[in-house]
């Protein structure tokens, strides 16, 4: 178990999140490589149009992230705010700009040549504490948009407000294409 103190207010538990094994990291990497083999098939424009759902359906809760982020960080509630905030513009930004992984056509005197953008298949998100949504949305975002899967396993130090998040866009997304799991070094690697 993985128990996160305000370090503001030391004596205050603001939550905690059960730590990964081995074996459950393995089982969800299994159901995002399932996620991904059928969501590398929908294409780009509908993929940054779930991102998009994703980002609207967390719109409302980004109050109460940025207090648990606060709390859990000992970040300032302004700075907190304007991380989830940020980090939700980047998820409809990548939307919005899906073109940018469309194929595209290559034209010279050689002749023409077709540039397929692919997927990669299962993305592994290994983030910070001191930013955590920010530096995960970096990642979380195209890799949907781009037609993979991703497992996030966010900074022991500040889980909880990336937990949060992710549960809400996962919930709107097919199963198993956004996931977090929790843990040290071990859970890592």
């Amino acid at each position: 178990m993985i128990v996160r103190e305000n370090p503001t207010h030391p004596a205050e538990i603001v939550g905690e999140v059960a730590a990964t094994d081995v074996a459950g990291v393995e089982a969800a990497v299994e159901r995002a490589d399932a996620a991904q083999r059928s969501w590398r098939a929908v294409p780009a424009v509908e993929r940054a149009e779930a991102l998009r759902r994703a980002a609207d359906v967390a719109e409302p809760l980004v109050a109460e992230l940025a207090t648990l982020l606060a709390r859990e960080m000992g970040k300032p509630l302004a700075d907190a705010n304007g991380e989830i905030g940020f980090s939700l513009m980047f998820a409809r930004y990548v939307a919005d700009n899906i073109d940018a992984i469309a194929d595209e056509y290559l034209d010279d005197a050689a002749g023409r040549m077709l540039l397929q953008k692919v997927p990669f298949g299962v993305v592994a998100a290994i983030t910070p504490w001191n930013a955590p949504a920010i530096l995960s949305m970096l990642k979380v975002a195209p890799a949907i948009a781009g037609g993979n899967a991703i497992v996030v396993k966010p900074s022991p130090l500040a889980p909880l407000a990336v937990t949060r998040l992710y549960a809400a866009m996962a919930a709107v997304l097919p199963d198993g294409l956004l996931q977090v799991i929790h843990g040290d070094a071990e859970a890592g690697s």
